[in-house]
C-alpha cells in the first residue's frame, strides 16, 4: 500500500474504536498510510462496499473457506488472496484476480497490486469473475448434501 500511493483500504468487520481497530492503526501509522486506511465496523451494506471498491485483498494467513472471496468473484470484484484461503482455487480457475503463492512473501504481495493497478485488467478479471458465477455450481451445496443424506445410494457416483 506504501509504494501504491492512491490506494485506500477500508476495513469491514473491525470495530473504529476496538483494540484490533488500535492495532491495525499502529501499523498503518508505523509504514506511513494511516491517512489511508478505515475502519468501517460491522456493516449490512457489504453488497454496496463491493460495488464501490476496486479490489478485494484478502492476504489471510489461515482461512478455511473465504466465503467473500466467492461472494467477490459473483459480485465482479477482482481478489487478491493468499494460496491458505480455502477458495483460492476459484480466484485461479475464475481467472478473476491473482493468488499469492505459500509460503507468503510481501514481495508477492507488492506484485499483485502493482499488477492489479492496471484498470484493464481489473475489468477483465471482474467480468471472468461475474461469468464464473453465472456457470459454476456454487451454490448447491446444502441442496447436494441433503440429496446425499437421503439417498446414500448417490455417494457411489461422487
Amino acid at each position: 500500500m506504501k509504494g501504491i500511493p492512491q490506494a485506500r483500504l477500508a476495513i469491514a468487520g473491525i470495530q473504529p474504536n476496538s483494540k484490533q481497530a488500535g492495532q491495525v492503526r499502529g501499523w498503518a501509522r508505523g509504514v506511513g498510510v494511516a491517512d489511508r486506511v478505515e475502519m468501517l465496523g460491522f456493516r449490512s451494506d457489504i453488497p454496496q462496499l463491493m460495488a464501490a471498491a476496486d479490489l478485494l485483498v484478502h492476504p489471510a494467513r489461515y482461512d478455511t473457506t473465504g466465503t467473500v472471496i466467492i461472494e467477490s468473484l459473483i459480485n465482479g470484484l477482482p481478489v487478491i488472496t493468499t494460496a491458505e484461503c480455502g477458495y483460492a482455487p476459484h480466484v485461479r480457475k475464475a481467472d478473476a484476480g491473482l493468488v499469492i503463492p505459500s509460503p507468503f512473501a510481501q514481495e508477492a504481495l507488492n506484485d499483485a497490486l502493482g499488477t492489479a493497478a492496471s484498470a484493464g485488467k481489473r475489468n477483465r478479471w471482474s467480468r471472468n469473475g461475474i461469468a464464473y458465477g453465472a456457470t459454476e455450481q456454487l451454490y448447491d451445496g446444502l441442496d447436494r448434501a441433503a440429496d446425499l443424506i437421503e439417498n446414500p445410494r448417490l455417494l457411489k457416483g461422487v
